[in-house]
């Protein structure tokens, strides 16, 4: 549903920070040493993103998550305001939110001790969203 490149570059950024958070909710890692290991790796920037999640008291809690996707969804309405013709904008905020709930909710069953070290279910999860993303801007741009 994002039209630009760069709206889209974003959106995934985003995505792949949500589960790389994820992998380190698990592991219970420490919070600095993983947000400048996320940084240098691109998926966090510096700054205002870093501060936000530097101030969570664990990484091993669902706050760091639900933080990011607030960007995503953030940013994910920005494109569809621009992008999307007015009637079709809620329905499309609405289709990709619960998307986004299913995915979380899906990913929070891993935190089961059972599920601890399956953690490559949910790349599976983040590309079927990432290439579901592809597909519309593809047939959008048509």
């Amino acid at each position: 549903y994002a039209r630009r490149e760069s709206d889209l570059d974003e959106l995934f950024r985003l995505l792949w920070l949500a589960h790389a958070l994820h992998v380190h909710s698990i592991h219970n890692s420490e919070t600095d040493s993983t947000l400048d290991d996320l940084i240098q790796e691109g998926l966090l920037r510096e700054g205002v993103e870093a501060d936000a999640l530097r101030s969570c008291t664990t990484l091993a809690s669902s706050t760091p998550l639900s933080i990011v996707y607030g960007w995503f969804t953030t940013k994910l309405r920005e494109s569809i305001i621009r992008d999307v013709p007015p009637p079709m904008q809620a329905a499309v905020l609405t289709l990709v939110q619960t998307n986004i709930s299913a995915m979380r909710g899906a990913a929070a069953g891993l935190r089961h001790p059972v599920f601890s070290s399956s953690m490559r279910l949910c790349l599976p999860i983040c590309r079927r969203l990432s290439n579901a993303f592809y597909a519309a801007s593809l047939q959008d741009s048509r």
